[in-house]
């Protein structure tokens, strides 16, 4: 690890609390770590400014990740062809849109680019959240940081390359199921889910494979629970190979290792 990257500050948003966090230099110690109410208030904002501007969290740069339950995905339809960048935003907007309605039309969206015979992958933010959480990093005086959804952070703790499977991100309350294959992502749907997700995996993979259009042929399925580790033995599909896929010596991720 680069001394750089020591000196990054992880924020973690959720709508439970803000989480200011910074990795430990010793591997056997715990990460410096506050917690400050969830950013829905100008106060909160204010304090979470506040905070980073504290000797003891100024830093080289700042880490930031969005829950996914402030993070809407979409996929488009395949458009059968190379987009220019211009096109790719225009189609993720239309169907951000299209699936969330006429409040989306402001929001700001990421695009992540897939071959022409799968869907353009965009995530979207509600761009007032983005404006207050920008001018609370101006007060704070940091130039320099990332703003990532908790999918594409997740995504970075599995293998490199995109594997044929299901794809399931958990973290309290809410989960994302995600289906890959040919290097693409095919399916993507983020809903509630209850303490009790772990019994009731089988059951909404399924759903989820019949809404992707699939077969309900056995597959391959990666579970990665973030804050929340399953409370009962994880059921999977008949048929189906499932694991967890989790740090060593761990029940779930914890917020500071992901």
């Amino acid at each position: 690890m680069s001394l750089w990257r020591r000196e990054r500050v992880r924020v973690v948003l959720t709508p439970e609390q803000t989480l200011v966090l910074r990795p430990s230099l010793a591997r056997t110690a715990a990460p410096q770590s506050q917690s400050l109410d969830p950013v829905e208030t100008p106060q909160a904002y204010q304090a979470l400014a506040a905070c980073l501007a504290l000797p003891q969290w100024r830093a080289a740069g700042v880490d930031i990740v969005l829950s996914n339950r402030w993070v809407c995905y979409a996929l488009s339809e395949a458009p059968g062809a190379i987009l220019r960048g211009t096109e790719e935003r225009a189609l993720a907007q239309a169907r951000i849109c299209a699936v969330y309605g006429g409040q989306a039309q402001d929001w700001r969206i990421s695009v992540q680019s897939q071959p022409p015979d799968a869907g353009v992958f965009a995530a979207a933010i509600a761009s007032q959240r983005m404006v207050n959480l920008l001018a609370a990093l101006e007060r704070a005086a940091v130039s320099r940081y990332t703003l990532r959804p908790l999918l594409d952070v997740a995504a970075r703790s599995m293998a490199t390359s995109l594997r044929a499977g299901w794809w399931v991100v958990v973290e309290p309350g809410w989960w994302c199921v995600l289906k890959a294959s040919r290097g693409a992502w095919r399916h993507v749907s983020c809903q509630p889910c209850g303490d009790d997700w772990a019994a009731r995996l089988a059951a909404h993979l399924q759903r989820s494979q019949l809404l992707a259009g699939e077969p309900s042929a056995p597959a391959q399925i990666w579970v990665q629970p973030i804050g929340c580790e399953a409370t009962e033995r994880l059921t999977y599909p008949a048929g189906w190979a499932g694991r967890l896929v989790l740090p060593a010596k761990s029940r779930m991720w914890d917020w500071a290792q992901i």
